[in-house]
C-alpha cells in the first residue's frame, strides 16, 4: 500500500458503523468533517451485531460494515455467519474487540472478515482501514498519482511533467502513464513524437466505460515503461473535460499502471481541483522569479487549504534557475517565503528543452538533457514510492532477490 494512501479524497461509498462505545462512535462520527471523507456515506450508530443483522435483512448491505463488540465468544462468531448471509457479495467487515488475539483474528480472517482492531481504536488507524478497503474494492491500492501544476503559465510545469514521468519510467523501471487534461491544447504529441487521437471528451468516456481493447487504442508508447494517453483533436475554443469523468478514467487506468502522471497544463478547473483532491502527491512548478513566486504561495496555501497542513504529499520544484541572473530571488529568501523547501531545482537550458520539443524526443535523451534527468531523480523516488536500488541489471536484480529467498528460508529453518 502507498505510504500517503491516505492523503488523498476517498472514493464514493456507503460505511456503517455499529458502536456500542462512546469512545468509538466518537472517533467514527470525527470522520465526517474531514475532507478526505467528503464522498464517504458514513452511519454511525450505538448498536451491536444483532442490530445489524435486523437492518441487512430489509436494506442492501454497504460497501464497509465496521461492528463493536466485547463478546468474541462463539455465539459471535454464530451471529457474524447469520450477518454474512444477508450482506450483499462484496460487503466488507472490520470488527473492533475487547483484547488481542491472534487465533481470534486468524479465525476471522479465514471468515473473510477484512480486519480486527483492538478497542480503544486510534483516529488514524480507522482511516487507513477504510481507505484500504475502498482503494482495494476499486484495485488501485497499490497505484499512485502524480499530479504537476505550475505556479503560472510559461514555467514549464509541462516540461517538467514529461521529464519526471520519463525519469519514474526510464532510470525507477516503473510502469507509468503520462495524460494531460488540456485536449486541444496539449503539446504532448509535439514534445514525444506520438499521434494525437480523438477527443478527450471521447477519450475518458472510453476510459471510464468502454472495453479493454478500445482503452489500448488511446494509448501510444512513449518509451520502454512509458506510455501516453494521446487525446487531443478537440476543437480548441470548444473543449471542455468533466471533472466525474475524468477521475473515473484515470481510476480505470490505475488498475494496470502503478504511477501515473497528470499535467493539468491548461486544464479546466473542474479537473485541476479534482485531481488535487485526488493525487497522492502534488508538484508545483515555479521559477525563481518574483511574480512566479507570489503565484506559487498562492497555490502551495490553495492546496493546503483544501487538502489540510500536511506538507509531506506537496511538492515544489524550482524550475529554470539561472535564467533570470540579478533579478532572481536567492534560494533561503524562496525558502522562508514559500515554507516550503524545493524537492527539485533544474537549471535554464533553453536549447535542451528547445531541442526535445522540435525533435519530438524526451529531454533526458537530448544533448544536455540528462542533467535534467539527474535533477529530478530524488523527487521521483519520492512520488513514485520506488522502493528498490538504483543502477542493477536484471541479472543483479535476480541474483539479489534470490538471496534475499534463501536468507528469508535459512531463517525459517
Amino acid at each position: 500500500m502507498s505510504e500517503n494512501l491516505t492523503d488523498v479524497l476517498l472514493p464514493s461509498a456507503r460505511v456503517d458503523v455499529f458502536a456500542f462505545k462512546a469512545d468509538t462512535q466518537k472517533t467514527f462520527e470525527k470522520l465526517k468533517d474531514d475532507w478526505r471523507f467528503a464522498r464517504v456515506v458514513l452511519d454511525v450508530k450505538k448498536a451491536s451485531i444483532e442490530d445489524a443483522i435486523e437492518k441487512y435483512k430489509e436494506y442492501s448491505s454497504p460497501d464497509l460494515v465496521i461492528l463493536g463488540t466485547d463478546d468474541i465468544s462463539e455465539q459471535f462468531i454464530d451471529k457474524l455467519g447469520e450477518l454474512a448471509v444477508h450482506c450483499e457479495e462484496g460487503t466488507e467487515a472490520v470488527i473492533i474487540g475487547p483484547e488481542n488475539d491472534v487465533q481470534l483474528y486468524r479465525r476471522l480472517v479465514g471468515m473473510g472478515v477484512r480486519d480486527y482492531l483492538v478497542r480503544p481504536v486510534k483516529e488514524d488507524d480507522v482511516v487507513n482501514i477504510v481507505a484500504k478497503a475502498l482503494f482495494d474494492k476499486m484495485g488501485i491500492s497499490e497505484s499512485r498519482v502524480i499530479a504537476v501544476i505550475g505556479a503560472k503559465g510559461g514555467v514549464g510545469s509541462t516540461s517538467v511533467a514529461q521529464s519526471l514521468a520519463w525519469t519514474i519510467s526510464e532510470k525507477l523501471d516503473l510502469k507509468t502513464m503520462l495524460m494531460d487534461a488540456a485536449g486541444g491544447w496539449s503539446t504532448l504529441n509535439v514534445a514525444l513524437g506520438v499521434d494525437t487521437g480523438a477527443g478527450l471528451p471521447e477519450c475518458l468516456k472510453t476510459a471510464s466505460e468502454g472495453s479493454d481493447d478500445d482503452l489500448q487504442r488511446m494509448y501510444t508508447e512513449g518509451g520502454k515503461n512509458l506510455t501516453v494517453f494521446a487525446c487531443g483533436g478537440d476543437d480548441l475554443m470548444e473543449y471542455s473535460a468533466d471533472g466525474d469523468l475524468y477521475e473515473k478514467a484515470v481510476n480505470r487506468i490505475m488498475k494496470t499502471f502503478p504511477v501515473v502522471v497528470v499535467d493539468l497544463s491548461n486544464a479546466p478547473s473542474d479537473v485541476r481541483y479534482r485531481m488535487i483532491d485526488r493525487a497522492h502527491e502534488i508538484v508545483v512548478v515555479t521559477t525563481p522569479a518574483l511574480t512566479s513566486l507570489r503565484l506559487a504561495r498562492t497555490v502551495l496555501n490553495d492546496i493546503k487549504a483544501r487538502r489540510g497542513e500536511n506538507k509531506t504529499s506537496i511538492d515544489l520544484v524550482l524550475n529554470m534557475k539561472g535564467m533570470f541572473g540579478k533579478k532572481e530571488i536567492g534560494d533561503k529568501d524562496i525558502e522562508g517565503a514559500l515554507e516550503h523547501k524545493p524537492q527539485a531545482v533544474v537549471s535554464y537550458a533553453a536549447d535542451v528543452f528547445n531541442e526535445a520539443e522540435s525533435s519530438g524526443k524526451p529531454v533526458s535523451e537530448v544533448k544536455g538533457g540528462a542533467e535534467v534527468a539527474d535533477s529530478l531523480e530524488k523527487l521521483a523516488i519520492k512520488v513514485s514510492g520506488f522502493k528498490g536500488e538504483l543502477g542493477l541489471k536484471n541479472e543483479e536484480k535476480d541474483e539479489k532477490l534470490l538471496n534475499k529467498l534463501l536468507s528469508n528460508l535459512k531463517k525459517k529453518e
